[in-house]
């Protein structure tokens, strides 16, 4: 008897098994290139924040170079250290908060110690300003625009924290030297503040935070 040859059949389609498989292998490997993107732009965002904390800290040497001390946290119209921070390396007060004069005796931008164009610059909110608010920053030699509610954020928004450290012979208060704690909040933005002897305490808020180290 005559029997018909048979051919191999093609399989056209994926199992339902195959297209799970297929799925879940795509969905680890986009794990691990999520996860290894995040890394570098985390890493990114640290490196910056040591950049700017040095361009901040050398602004800060200059700054105590000219009128003999660093910008004292407690300003007559001047609400928070972040923007005592601001408005003194702006060129609009002196250490103890007084504007800065002309040679006339009027209140002028002094010398302007950082370039605002490296620096995301925020309001009282943390807030990053718009283009036209950064145009109208101040410029050395203009007329002082008064004390400003502006601050230099970090990379993940939130204020650069500053703090006076003064000489005093209070044992609660016991500071080696005349100086500052410079800081960043971390990626959290939680921290504790120095405590009177300058030292950061050991506490969880403070795990992430990048440190200016003078």
């Amino acid at each position: 008897m005559f029997k018909p040859q048979r051919y191999p059949t093609t399989r056209n389609a994926f199992t339902i098994i195959e297209l799970l498989v297929v799925l879940g292998i795509i969905v680890v490997l986009a794990g691990i290139t999520f996860g290894l993107m995040s890394g570098a732009q985390e890493r990114g965002r640290t490196s910056r924040a040591q950049a700017e904390l040095r361009a901040l800290a050398q602004a800060l040497e200059q700054y105590q170079g000219q009128y003999g001390d660093y910008p004292w946290v407690e300003m007559p119209g001047v609400a928070t250290n972040e923007e005592v921070l601001f408005n003194a390396l702006a060129g609009i007060v002196g250490p103890t908060g007084d504007p800065i004069r002309d040679d006339s005796g009027a209140t002028r931008v002094g010398r302007v110690y950082v370039d605002f164009s490296r620096f995301s610059i925020g309001d009282r909110d943390n807030e990053a300003l718009s283009e036209a608010e950064r145009d109208e920053l101040p410029r050395a030699g203009e007329t002082s625009p008064g004390v400003l509610e502006r601050r230099f954020l970090d990379p993940w928004g939130n204020p650069y924290r500053y703090y006076y450290k003064s000489r005093t012979e209070q044992p609660d208060f016991s500071w080696e030297r005349r100086g500052f704690v410079l800081y960043s909040a971390g990626p959290s933005g939680e921290h504790r503040e120095p405590g009177n002897d300058g030292v950061m305490p050991d506490r969880m808020e403070n795990d992430d935070n990048i440190y200016f180290d003078d």
